[in-house]
């Protein structure tokens, strides 16, 4: 193992194109930035189209660890298109090779080790555009005569998820614009001064990302999603009271919040014309559903209003995000909300 560790080390130190005494951290998600070159966040942190050296070294770590040969397919290379309507559970698609100037191979650079990077990303939770890390690489001068070359690093969990998304959906890409960077940039420095004794919502934040390993379309997602939410809403209910339930209390509070979420929770475009009240009773029948291990029927009853168990999950998972944010922008109000 030190051996095959040395070899990958020399090789890539070979091709090392980051900031000296920094690195480099493969961002899987991001399909397009607004502009070339180099893109400031702070801190030292910059994203950038990777460059031919920094495509070289991530394709060969990818390489060692057996990702993308033959499947998944490798959804930074190529093309995925459907080709037909569903048929039942089926439906025709097309891969096709990415031309190299195609490739969607994106990093994001820092100066010393990555702890500032670490929480930038982690900090992209608190936006529509949360931000993964599928490979990242230290310069040399930080092994400190190791002999491995320099450090490096691959998270094939979320790599192996990504490549599996990629599989079912056209577009897994975020494509940046201009507005979408500024909104990074604030969020992060917001999130990094952000006083954890009145609201802890870095610990919230790391819940959410421990969640990304959880299969989404299982009861403990689900269940996850609600118990992050209630962390940062919800006091232990008064059993004398039937009024302080936590049904109730999330009802009322993120019906409350909605008005002051910077993106307010989409009833109408998942739901059509619906009372948010009946809707949040309804996700709290889903939620005793999925705690109590019994199936949920959406096409009858008080769970129809919800459609599918998908809609349902994409309203929680959006309303977990949107919450978080308004900690970030009013701790103290969700502070206070919380006791209520």
């Amino acid at each position: 193992m030190a051996s095959r560790k040395k070899h990958i080390g020399y090789r890539l130190q070979d091709w090392y194109d980051g900031p000296e005494r920094g690195g480099y951290a493969h961002i899987i998600n991001i399909g397009g930035l607004p502009r070339k070159g180099k893109i400031a966040i702070a801190d030292g942190i910059v994203l950038r189209r990777a460059s031919a050296a920094q495509v070289r070294s991530i394709r060969a770590l990818y390489q060692r660890h057996g990702l993308f040969e033959p499947s998944p397919r490798n959804p930074f290379e190529t093309a995925f298109r459907f080709t037909g309507p569903w048929e039942g559970a089926v439906r025709g698609a097309n891969v096709a090779d990415l031309p190299r100037s195609g490739w969607t191979y994106y990093v994001g650079e820092h100066l010393g080790f990555n702890p500032a990077l670490d929480l930038f990303l982690e900090s992209t939770a608190l936006t529509p555009w949360p931000l993964e890390e599928g490979a990242s690489v230290l310069d040399e001068n930080f092994t400190n005569g190791t002999g491995i070359g320099f450090g490096f690093s691959v998270k094939t969990k979320a790599l192996d998820r990504f490549a599996r998304a990629s599989s079912s959906i056209e577009q897994p890409f975020v494509l940046l614009d201009e507005a979408g960077i500024q909104e990074l940039r604030a969020t992060y420095t917001a999130y990094k001064s952000h006083d954890n004794a009145v609201v802890d919502l870095h610990r919230a934040v790391k819940r959410y990302w421990t969640l990304k390993e959880v299969p989404e379309n299982s009861d403990m997602h689900l269940l996850g999603l609600f118990g992050i939410l209630e962390s940062l809403l919800t006091h232990k209910p008064d059993d004398k009271d039937p009024n302080d339930s936590l049904t109730r209390q999330i009802k009322n509070k993120v019906n409350l919040l909605n008005a002051r979420f910077r993106r307010p929770l989409p009833y109408s475009e998942l739901l059509g014309q619906v009372d948010p009240l009946k809707v949040w009773a309804a996700l709290y029948g889903l939620r005793s559903c999925a705690a109590h291990g019994t199936t949920a029927d959406f096409t009858r009853g008080s769970l129809a209003i919800l459609k599918s168990a998908a809609v349902a999950k994409e309203l929680v998972g959006l309303a977990v995000t949107a919450t978080m944010r308004q900690v970030l922008e009013e701790p103290m109000l969700v502070r206070d909300l919380k006791g209520c």
